[in-house]
């Protein structure tokens, strides 16, 4: 435990991240940390994710920046797009591509309000002209997609979103798609072994969506504590 080969991480995550992140980043676990436990809440919002590093109920979080918050250290994972979730009865459905003002008198289904996800969905139709008419809130991806196949509405979600094959949806890329990012975040300050060696994993995982401009497709996580040790050498 000393050598942070040990212990248990408790470890939050996005929707998106849950489904294609977290089968890699066990596995990696399993491999490099044998004595390692993982404590998993996934299909998390940003700002619990935020509040539970803040109050010490989570060591670790896989969240959508921006992040307001001192005491909350990040280093980006990736980027990734929004695409068009839609029932596959909409007439929208038989489009290769579409525009975001094409939606614009379409129901929509969405993550509730104080998701990252949904401010920039709403950020996106203001600039098209148009305000998106949500008829359904829900906080969980697997949720909102089975809201969207029972033909309540169309939603907005990441690009990574698509590994889950929901009967009764068809996903469409739009023609300037909204982006979001992808981070992992920890308290800042953090120190303990464990952590560093598990963030340390994120090195080797490679993350879902697709990576920012000019950076690498997988992350370099490097904790301030591992940074001065790699000064100093």
């Amino acid at each position: 435990m000393g050598a942070g080969a040990a212990g248990v991480i408790r470890i939050g995550l996005s929707g998106s991240a849950t489904y294609r992140l977290l089968p890699a980043l066990v596995k990696r676990a399993g491999t490099e940390l044998p004595g390692l436990k993982l404590s998993v809440h996934g299909e998390m919002l940003t700002p619990h994710m935020v509040a539970g590093l803040e109050e010490g109920s989570l060591d670790v979080a896989v969240l959508r920046p921006p992040v307001d918050s001192p005491e909350v250290a990040l280093a980006p994972l990736a980027q990734d797009r929004l695409v068009a979730a839609l029932p596959a009865g909409s007439p929208w459905a038989d489009h290769a591509e579409l525009d975001l003002r094409d939606l614009a008198d379409e129901p929509f289904v969405g993550y509730p309000a104080d998701s990252v996800v949904t401010r920039i969905f709403r950020e996106a139709c203001r600039a098209e002209g148009f305000t998106p008419r949500v008829v359904q809130e829900a906080a969980e991806t697997s949720t909102l997609l089975s809201l969207v196949a029972a033909g309540m509405g169309t939603a907005l979600v990441p690009m990574a979103s698509r590994i889950l094959s929901i009967e009764g949806i068809v996903f469409r890329p739009l023609a300037h798609p909204p982006a979001v990012d992808l981070a992992v975040a920890w308290r800042a300050g953090e120190e303990t072994p464990l952590v560093r060696r598990f963030l340390e994993l994120f090195d080797t995982v490679p993350a879902p969506g697709r990576a920012p401009r000019g950076s690498r497709p997988l992350a370099v996580v490097r904790p301030p504590l591992a940074q001065e040790a790699a000064r100093e050498d």
